[in-house]
């Protein structure tokens, strides 16, 4: 495993990070926990969870899994807009939602057709032609697509680590081997060219824009 600086931190973490929104649904609370020990195993010393996830499950079985070695594991978790309790006060974002009025019209969390949106965004033959393109040169050297975009974005020096969830220990083993790929040329110029295919000039992220 390699391991980079988190932000301006002295910590440093893996450049596979394990998601675990999976965790406590599609993945029993035993296979949840067999996936996290190997993934330690490997030298994965960064975790992601939220307390969304499963109704706070999934955050309970990662818990049990780490609770005689919390302390070598960077653990984050995240909060959001949503009413994760019954308390007045069991909502987050620190007050950008009030509880006793209902989210602006327009914004992202009054959209109740977020599957809708998904799909228009990107259920779209112009990324099914991408996905083509990019398995043909991914095998063309020898790689999978999970390598390759990993590697990818691992080859992006402003990224710290890339968050991959998996539902067995072989799909999280490709994941990990991804840090010991080089990519080749062909490779990155083909990644580069569907980049600028497809995004768009700017994405938004809450209330930051944010330029490529």
């Amino acid at each position: 495993m390699k391991y980079r600086r988190l932000g301006r931190t002295g910590l440093f973490v893996s450049e596979i990070c394990l998601g675990t929104m999976t965790f406590g649904n599609q993945i029993d609370e035993a296979g949840s926990i067999s996936l996290i020990e190997w993934a330690l195993g490997q030298g994965v010393n960064f975790i992601d969870t939220a307390d969304l996830y499963v109704d706070g499950r999934t955050e309970e079985i990662v818990g049990k899994a780490l609770k005689k070695v919390r302390h070598q594991v960077v653990l984050t978790t995240k909060t959001g807009a949503w009413q994760s309790g019954p308390d007045v006060n069991d909502i987050g974002l620190a007050g950008k939602h009030d509880p006793k009025n209902p989210p602006a019209e327009g914004t992202r969390f009054s959209n109740k057709l977020q599957g809708k949106v998904y799909s228009d965004r990107y259920w779209l033959s112009s990324n099914f032609r991408a996905v083509a393109s990019l398995k043909k040169v991914a095998q063309k050297n020898g790689h999978s697509m999970a390598q390759l975009s990993l590697a990818a974005i691992l080859n992006n020096p402003a990224i710290t680590s890339v968050i991959c969830g998996a539902n067995s220990v072989k799909q999280l083993e490709e994941n990990v081997s991804a840090v010991e790929v080089t990519l080749v040329e062909e490779e990155l110029n083909a990644c580069d060219e569907v980049w600028h295919e497809l995004s768009p000039p700017r994405f938004f992220y809450g209330s930051q824009q944010l330029y490529r």
